[in-house]
């Protein structure tokens, strides 16, 4: 009932009137859960085309370089890739940065600017999102203090994850390094990615999930609101295999900031 038009659903209730049509929403997202051979290899494949596109794009910026040139190196790139389309592409820079879920504008980098860029790189149907921080020239020390905690809880995430784990276990391992900051924290920490940018399940308080071999998750530990006119985020797609989790976006390493030159 969530993808059926209204149009649609009263086509079908006059040409079948005498079935009761039920909602399958549940069936659909317990069946999308667990990824085939076949789907994993194509969330592999986007996970790094959305990984690369990112980079060429920081690779390709300098002080003086708009948030529109950066969006279209990123795009040009996910087309060069193979890529059909993409979705919710967000490029923020400086106080910008701060904000959820922004496309670009024509404001210039200057130097100390943190930047974020997401995309989400789209082949038949099938999403894989990666998100990237990076700085214009050197990084304020209270913006490398902030980003190495997110780090932090990338690596307890990813260790957290494995099958038969807890997703509110996961979301709470989280919280214990990142409460660090003393900062507020996002309502979670992962979620299923396929089809929908976003599935369920959400690794969050307010629910609990099985983790189950052959999950493909979107992992993002992040902060909008500082305290200091920027926002962080480090947003990677994996796998979840026999023996815990795999990185498929794999190109970049996050361990440090990407460094734009100022």
């Amino acid at each position: 009932m969530n993808y059926l038009p209204a149009a649609d659903y009263e086509t079908l209730r006059a040409a079948l009137p005498d079935l009761d049509l039920c909602a399958g929403d549940d069936i659909l997202v317990a069946a999308r859960q667990v990824k085939s051979a076949d789907e994993l290899l194509l969330l592999e494949r986007l996970a790094r085309i959305s990984d690369t596109a990112i980079r060429t794009a920081y690779e390709s910026a300098a002080v003086g370089t708009s948030e529109m040139d950066i969006a279209a190196a990123l795009t040009r790139s996910v087309y060069e890739q193979g890529a059909q389309q993409f979705k919710l592409m967000i490029v923020a820079s400086g106080e910008r940065s701060q904000l959820p879920n922004v496309g670009p504008t024509g404001r210039r980098l200057a130097p100390g600017d943190v930047c974020r860029v997401e995309i989400f790189s789209v082949i038949d149907g099938y999403h894989a999102g990666v998100c990237r921080t990076a700085v214009v020239g050197d990084a304020p020390p209270i913006a490398e203090r902030i980003y190495a905690n997110l780090v932090e809880c990338k690596h307890a995430v990813f260790d957290a994850i494995r099958p038969g784990a807890s997703s509110r276990h996961v979301y709470e391992t989280y919280q214990k390094t990142f409460n660090a900051l003393k900062m507020p924290a996002i309502s979670f920490v992962a979620h299923s990615i396929g089809v929908n940018l976003h599935e369920p399940p959400y690794f969050g308080p307010y629910s609990d999930h099985v983790v189950q071999e052959g999950m493909v998750l979107g992992m993002e530990p992040l902060v909008y609101r500082t305290g200091h006119g920027f926002g962080m985020q480090i947003k990677d797609m994996i796998a979840v295999g026999a023996s815990g989790a795999r990185l498929l976006s794999d190109v970049t390493d996050t361990e440090k900031m990407f460094q734009i030159p100022a």
